[in-house]
């Protein structure tokens, strides 16, 4: 059952990444570390949590900063270079990148070094780390403003909402016109879920792989290697602002889910902590996205 829902989110929340990267560019790269999976791997491990989330906070920041040197190198890149190859270099380098995290923990928790960061210590990281976030997200995001695209680009990414009756069909028309990227995202999650749910898989690796950044890079691999080049730079130019600002909303739930599952509180209302959680995310994504606009 716990596979299945971890599954059954997971895939969810790719979809719907795709399709928010159609309407609201800004707004997608917001959803990129929407916290499926750790909100999933936290209420799963229960008790143990605190423990996991000492690692776990940790990767809302590293994948968040990954995201945003991915689509920076697109921004940056000669205009000759294709879009496809701009993919596979992107992708290779995070893939290491993140791994190369993942190694120095294990590095220092074989050496008996502290990993994670402590619970006395994690509101003054979630703290300072918001404001170096908020400062790079209103500065970039002003840039544009001031010095938007061209125009064809912002014509191609011009935002829309659709009609909430027309929802369902759209997510259900983006998972069909994407089935092999959907596929092979699916085997991905599979994958995650059977290394992180070992019984034997350490706190520390739990914690890193409950932020797994398959929804993510899983995203911006479809986003910038399923459209035209202009599509494709178009829709990197309005998310190059907000993925500054990805690894907050992430981060905060973090912090206080953990501490509500702490609360000596049935298994009801943590379920219901969780939902509403997630409710409070995407008013926060919303809202954040709002006023990005407003600065562009």
């Amino acid at each position: 059952m716990k596979a299945i829902t971890q599954i059954a989110f997971g895939m969810l929340v790719y979809v719907v990444l795709l399709w928010i990267a159609r309407r609201v560019p800004s707004a997608a790269s917001l959803m990129l570390l929407f916290p499926a999976l750790n909100g999933l791997g936290l209420f799963f491990e229960g008790d143990k949590a605190p423990e996991i989330a000492r690692t776990m906070i940790l990767l809302p920041l590293i994948n968040g900063l990954l995201c945003a040197v991915y689509i920076w190198i697109f921004i940056l890149a000669p205009p000759a270079v294709s879009t496809l190859k701009l993919t596979g270099i992107c992708t290779t380098m995070v893939v290491l990148l993140w791994l190369g995290s993942v190694l120095w923990v294990w590095w220092r928790r074989r050496n008996n070094k502290p990993t994670g960061i402590g619970d006395p210590h994690q509101l003054r990281f979630g703290l300072i780390w918001t404001v170096v976030l908020v400062a790079a997200t209103v500065t970039v995001s002003l840039y544009f403003g001031l010095y938007p695209p061209g125009a064809g680009q912002s014509q191609s990414t011009t935002s829309s909402w659709a009609n909430p009756a027309d929802i369902a069909g759209e997510l259900v028309e983006v998972a069909m016109s994407n089935l092999l990227k959907v596929t092979l995202f699916f085997f991905g999650l599979l994958f995650f879920i059977v290394v992180s749910s070992h019984p034997q898989a350490p706190a520390w690796l739990k914690g890193f792989m409950g932020g797994f950044p398959i929804v993510p890079f899983g995203g911006l691999i479809s986003l910038s290697s399923g459209q035209e080049t202009a599509a494709v730079m178009g829709t990197l130019h309005q998310m190059a602002g907000s993925v500054w600002a990805s690894p907050i909303v992430p981060l905060w739930f973090i912090l206080l889910f953990t501490r509500y599952l702490a609360l000596p509180r049935s298994v009801a209302l943590h379920v219901l902590g969780l939902f509403a959680g997630w409710a409070g995310c995407l008013i926060a994504i919303a809202g954040i996205s709002w006023l990005l606009l407003s600065l562009q």
